[in-house]
């Protein structure tokens, strides 16, 4: 993680456990504290994690009390198919006034889909990229009688709009191609990844459309 001009960027390769507490959130207080007003959150390749990972760093976005995503339980595993809100697990998010731009491809999936479908269903975050895995499920680990564990499906899951994401994924609100041919064909300086085509747009052509916008 880093600055790319003015601009905060981080890649988070996946939602670990840890990596909130020794990762995700040092980077994000830096960029607070630095005055920060834009975000861009690389999810290319994020293939998911852990899910209440996904939920604390979209709570720091978000106010207290917004639905982040509904749960419904896997039948087999509670007598009725339970459906339920989770709120933010962070209080405030610090970070409402920031914009954001999230950027995603067909490797983003799970719990990385759970994260940009929070914020993106409450407008809190520009989508560039590709269309996500869409992958609407989460598994949990069962242990076996041998010291092994085998994975089952325990919940399917839905954005805050209802929708379902399973086979279909996020569609983005730029796509790759659009995004590259809409950059700046000058490098920014003092970028952490100054060749890449769409960061570059993130950092710099997308500002005018989140300040628009309001984002």
């Amino acid at each position: 993680w880093g600055l790319c001009g003015d601009v905060g960027y981080i890649h988070i390769l996946d939602f670990g456990v840890i990596d909130m507490e020794e990762y995700l959130l040092p980077a994000f207080q830096e960029f607070y504290a630095k005055g920060v007003r834009r975000i861009v959150v690389d999810l290319r390749g994020n293939p998911g994690g852990h899910t209440v990972s996904a939920l604390r760093l979209a709570g720091l976005f978000l106010p207290k009390g917004k639905s982040l995503v509904f749960i419904e339980r896997m039948p087999y595993l509670h007598e009725k198919g339970e459906e339920k809100q989770i709120a933010p697990l962070i209080g405030k998010g610090w970070l409402q006034r920031v914009q954001v731009v999230i950027l995603v491809n067909h490797l983003t999936a799970s719990a990385s889909e759970i994260f940009t479908g929070a914020l993106s269903s409450y407008h809190r975050a520009v989508v560039i990229g590709e269309a996500t895995y869409g992958k609407g499920t989460g598994q949990i680990p069962i242990l076996l009688s041998n010291e092994g564990r085998m994975m089952i499906t325990a919940f399917r899951w839905f954005m805050p709009s209802g929708a379902s994401v399973e086979k279909v994924g996020i569609l983005p609100d730029v796509s790759t191609e659009d995004a590259a041919a809409g950059a700046s064909p000058d490098p920014i300086e003092n970028c952490i990844y100054p060749d890449d085509k769409v960061l570059r747009y993130s950092s710099t052509a997308l500002i005018n459309r989140t300040d628009q916008n309001g984002h």
